[in-house]
């Protein structure tokens, strides 16, 4: 009895061993085997996946701050946005007692007409920035103009003044010494003429219009916001070529001069339309918005029988540091002699770095022959 009692002691004791053991044992294998490396992998996947994006720099036209810069030329429009304040607009206005251009009161005012709702902003000027003041390429909405900085009254009281109808009246003023026959030949264009403005600024998000179109806004710059009339810039240069001392009484001289100076402003303004956004698009629109202040220059040749050919612009080879220099080129031709008269080239260097165009030096020309 005793020799089996030993027995069962012995066998209990290995089979305890044996459940013992292999509590022992895992316990100090799972530690040995920690996965550490893993984590450390995927932390240096995680880093250098964060660290790549910000090695990229974009590239646009944009400004400091990573805004996209614009400089845009167009004719001025109004929206409203929503019916409820166009229907505003006509509330308020119809408690003024509007009035018409002959004096009349308006029973039903209508805020789509500028010489209307403008009777209303110099009333209550405070609600301009209702208005939605859009720039349009052929009755087209390319932008909204809303201006959000320190000068916002001012630029306001500007678009009024852009939209004013009077400025659709012929201008009083005429050319030193001009005929009937000078007179006539610019009025004859009279009815294509167009009202264009520049607006330059940046890109600041979209807004809505009351057809449901949504259009970029831009953030204009009051330094460079001008409008002109394309009879007026016709004008003013033959002004300039009377100063030189040209005949007055050549009436048909008169009228050949208007009608290529028309033609260079109009091509100018319409076959080269873009939205001003990329660096040659904003040097070719200031360049078309200044180049009359060298009138003297461009007058010289259309005086001289010469026409515009073509207008391109290019990079500069050379450009100064934090700078984006492009080239305008200008060319011109004289149609009626090509053989005796070579074609001449005019070229403009522009700095677009900024929200303004600078011009850089001095108007370079010179023929091209062969």
């Amino acid at each position: 009895a005793a020799g089996v009692q030993a027995a069962e002691v012995a066998q209990a004791t290995v089979q305890t061993a044996e459940a013992v053991a292999p509590a022992e044992v895992a316990p100090v294998a799972a530690p040995a085997v920690a996965a550490s490396p893993a984590p450390v992998a995927a932390a240096s996947v995680v880093a250098s996946g964060a660290v790549s994006p910000s090695a990229v720099d974009p590239s646009c036209g944009c400004n400091s701050d990573g805004q996209q810069l614009v400089y845009a030329l167009g004719s001025l429009g109004i929206d409203f946005g929503t019916d409820a304040v166009l229907d505003s607009f006509k509330f308020y206005m119809k408690a003024m007692d509007i009035q018409d251009k002959d004096g009349n009161v308006v029973e039903y005012p209508n805020p789509n007409d500028p010489y209307q709702l403008l009777k209303y902003l110099e009333a209550n000027p405070f609600d301009a920035s209702r208005v939605i003041w859009t720039m349009n390429h052929d009755n087209t909405p390319i932008y909204a103009i809303k201006p959000s900085n320190a000068f916002e009254v001012e630029i306001y009281k500007t678009l009024c003044e852009f939209l004013d109808p009077g400025q659709d009246e012929a201008p009083k003023k005429t050319t030193k010494g001009a005929k009937a026959e000078e007179k006539k030949a610019v009025t004859k264009e009279e009815s294509v003429h167009i009202d264009m403005i520049s607006v330059p600024g940046v890109i600041d998000g979209q807004i809505k219009l009351l057809s449901g179109q949504v259009i970029p806004v831009i953030r204009p710059h009051l330094r460079a916001m001008y409008n002109w009339r394309t009879l007026d810039l016709v004008r003013d240069t033959v002004e300039i070529i009377d100063n030189d001392g040209i005949d007055e009484n050549d009436g048909k001289w008169r009228e050949g001069i208007s009608a290529r100076i028309l033609n260079f402003v109009n091509r100018i303004y319409f076959e080269l339309q873009n939205l001003g956004v990329s660096s040659g698009d904003r040097a070719l629109n200031y360049a078309a918005t200044n180049i009359f202040n060298v009138g003297d220059k461009i007058s010289l040749e259309l005086s001289g029988g010469y026409v515009l050919k073509s207008i391109s612009v290019a990079k500069s080879s050379i450009c100064r540091p934090n700078s984006d220099c492009q080239d305008v080129i200008i060319s011109f031709f004289n149609p009626m002699n090509r053989q005796k008269y070579a074609p001449k080239v005019w070229r403009f260097t522009i700095d677009v770095s900024k929200e303004i165009p600078v011009a850089i030096g001095e108007p370079r020309s010179w023929y091209i022959f062969g």
